[in-house]
């Protein structure tokens, strides 16, 4: 192989495959990156065989080839010289890295042992706005199981219809619901689960890339987005997702509390700097409902704070001890003035979402209240 790439583009490109790549004792090319200059253009690929990438980009092809190389040494080096373009070229089962006035060697490693992943055309078709489908998936991470052994829920699980897209997830202590309304959907309805950690490579790739539509492509076993010549490939998580529908359907609160979610908000960020040491509860504090004032009351045994709101009650008094991280996760991302939070008791789910509109919302589990 022998081929002359724009440096910067191809810089672009491998900081997207580190993001797909991890270390693999037992196939070890799988911690590289593939090089692949058998067609016209550099294809670049990137997969831990769960979640994949190929990105494109022009090159002039002296010599057509493939090789397999760690990515990481190389993006520091190639990152720290200017030339415009630069030659790559294997050698003797290394890569050679010429410029202007250097020549750099990495090592290689066995092209045979890697995997090219392919990109197969899937039956569901949607074209999505990607910084609000970024945006959409990563308000909904939050309350994901982060715990890969806890597979049901170590996703996020999106219902996609022709006209909307529901997102939830949830760690069994909470639960996050967004409903969206979208365009350029073709017929067909899917209910898939992406992988906790394939939403967080999906936000932080996308993130760079400048098309305003993408492409998504699924059936129930994988997912492939397409942005420009960027491609993307996840594993789906294919368990049963738990009935959220039961409990979205609730309708047995009887205690609504509307607040200032700008006020709400900077308080719960004080109170969370007294509770994040709490032994027996960890960022657990006391909410207290008395008519017209909420308290709360962040207590770790070194530390104390209390702290007051108003607040618009409907309903009895009500007292409780709730997770002030889980709160703080979704009501600093609540769009305007006002939210409404809506109880049954102490014991039971509580909901939050902004006022008079529950596309978006939060169920949160209460703590066990402690004298």
């Amino acid at each position: 192989m022998k081929i002359r790439v724009e440096r910067k583009k191809f810089i672009e490109a491998i900081k997207k495959m580190e993001k797909a790549i991890s270390e693999n004792k037992i196939r070890e090319a799988l911690s590289g990156m593939m090089l692949d200059a058998t067609g016209n253009s550099l294809k670049i690929y990137g997969t831990d065989l769960e979640f994949s990438i190929e990105s494109e980009i022009e090159a002039e092809i002296q010599e057509k080839g493939q090789a397999v190389v760690s990515p990481k040494m190389l993006l520091e080096f190639i990152s720290q010289i200017s030339d415009e373009n630069i030659d790559l070229e294997e050698s003797e089962s290394m890569l050679k890295v010429i410029s202007d006035s250097i020549e750099a060697k990495f090592g290689l490693y066995n092209k045979d042992n890697y995997v090219i992943p392919e990109f197969p055309e899937l039956p569901g078709k949607y074209d999505v706005n990607r910084e609000e489908f970024i945006a959409d998936l990563t308000k909904v991470l939050k309350s994901a199981s982060d715990n890969p052994e806890n597979l049901a829920v170590n996703c996020v699980r999106i219902i996609l219809n022709k006209s909307e897209f529901e997102y939830v997830s949830t760690d069994t202590y909470r639960m996050t619901y967004l409903k969206k309304g979208i365009d350029g959907a073709e017929d067909g309805s899917y209910e898939v689960s992406i992988p906790f950690k394939s939403v967080e490579r999906l936000a932080k790739i996308l993130s760079s890339e400048k098309e305003e539509i993408i492409t998504l492509n699924l059936d129930s076993s994988k997912m492939v987005l397409l942005s420009g010549n960027t491609k993307i490939m996840s594993r789906l998580i294919e368990l049963p997702f738990p009935d959220f529908r039961r409990i979205l359907s609730n309708e047995r609160y009887n205690k609504h509390i509307v607040l200032n979610t700008s006020e709400f908000t900077k308080m719960l960020k004080r109170v969370k700097l007294f509770t994040r040491n709490n032994k027996s509860a960890k960022y657990g504090a006391i909410f207290e409902f008395d008519g017209k004032v909420l308290k709360v009351i962040g207590d770790d045994g070194n530390a104390k704070i209390s702290e007051k709101v108003p607040v618009i009650q409907e309903g009895e008094n009500v007292k409780l001890s709730l997770n002030v991280e889980y709160l703080l996760d979704f009501v600093s991302t609540v769009p305007g003035e006002t939210l409404a939070m809506e109880i049954v008791s102490g014991r039971e789910m509580i909901k939050i979402h902004p006022e008079n509109d529950e596309s978006y919302k939060a169920m949160i589990m209460p703590l066990a209240l402690r004298n």
